[in-house]
């Protein structure tokens, strides 16, 4: 009988269904009425090889759980408010979890770089507010960061500047209302200018040249090119 379960057993391929074959031998070792030192043996040696898988697959599952990084994260608006409802992405991917207070990223010990770095960005784009923040990852499996939102001044304007008769023009002092810097076109008439604001917000164009009548054009900063057309006059 001893050998029959030894066979049986063998066919099993799964941890789960190992244990499940233990139990049943043992039940059905119970329902003999011949009770002998060799039985015993085998209830024995079958309640061992159950408890096996079983504790394999708690020592594997704690070798995972050993293998990641609990980030959390909190995020800020400017005046230290917390905010719940930004976006949150990192630079090593993932998906971000809700969680009280914020939200983490859990990060497989595999996926890190050399450098141990790991930056998370937060955006809300209905109030052009961004922020970032970078943690090394190293003996903290759960480290915390926060990250204060400011306003996003990253984006620049570019376009073209021509004259009635579609002309280019250059030699033409472009820039942004409210702020000194401006920077003049070349031959091609182009000009890339900073924003001083985020993609999307809608910013004031100062473009003029003498012999020119000035312009003021409200445009969205980011990639949308602008077209400003200069009509002789003073």
């Amino acid at each position: 009988m001893i050998k029959a379960f030894i066979t049986a057993a063998a066919k099993v391929s799964t941890m789960w269904s190992l244990a499940a074959f233990s139990i049943a031998a043992i039940l059905y070792i119970a329902t003999r009425k011949r009770q002998s030192a060799p039985l015993f043996a085998a209830i024995g040696a079958i309640v061992l090889l159950g408890l096996f898988p079983i504790a394999g697959s708690l020592y594997v599952k704690a070798a995972e759980q050993s293998q990641i990084y609990r980030v959390r994260v909190t995020v800020v608006g400017p005046d230290g408010t917390p905010r719940d409802d930004a976006r949150v992405w990192s630079s090593l991917g993932g998906e971000p979890k809700a969680v009280q207070g914020g939200w983490q990223f859990d990060i497989p010990k595999s996926a890190i770089p050399t450098t141990g770095a790991l930056t998370v960005f937060a955006k809300l784009a209905p109030e052009f507010l961004f922020g970032e923040e970078t943690v090394r990852l190293q003996n903290d499996p759960n480290p915390a960061l926060t990250i204060r939102l400011t306003s996003d001044a990253s984006a620049n304007i570019r376009g073209i500047v021509l004259d009635k008769a579609n002309r280019l023009v250059d030699g033409v002092s472009v820039s942004v209302a409210g702020y000194p810097e401006s920077i003049k076109t070349g031959k091609d008439g182009a000009f890339v200018v900073a924003a001083h604001a985020a993609k999307g917000q809608q910013v004031l164009i100062h473009a003029e040249k003498p012999g020119y009548a000035a312009v003021n054009q409200y445009h969205p900063a980011g990639d949308a090119p602008l077209t400003i057309v200069l009509s002789r006059g003073h």
